[in-house]
């Protein structure tokens, strides 16, 4: 979970995002791609930010932006089983 406050900014950090679907539970968001341009998000967006070419985050609104991010287990992290 990452709250970004109103008017703050996050620099997109890619390997932090990679397999991760993204819910935006409240707030608004702006995302800026590399070139400048920007989409704004309002809460209950669901996305992902994996393979984009995004800058950065931007909450535009008045409130926390409140993203909740979930990613699939990578093989190395899954759980051992026990024998018996």
């Amino acid at each position: 979970m990452i709250a970004l406050a109103p008017g703050a900014s996050r620099s997109f950090d890619e390997p932090g995002w990679r397999d991760a679907l993204v819910l935006l539970e409240s707030g608004e968001l702006e995302l800026e791609g590399r070139g400048g341009c920007r989409v704004r998000l309002r809460a209950g967006a669901i996305f992902w930010l994996a393979g984009l070419p995004v800058r950065c985050l931007h909450n535009t609104g008045r409130d926390a932006a409140v993203l909740v991010a979930v990613s699939r287990r990578r093989p190395a992290e899954a759980p051992k089983r026990s024998e018996g």
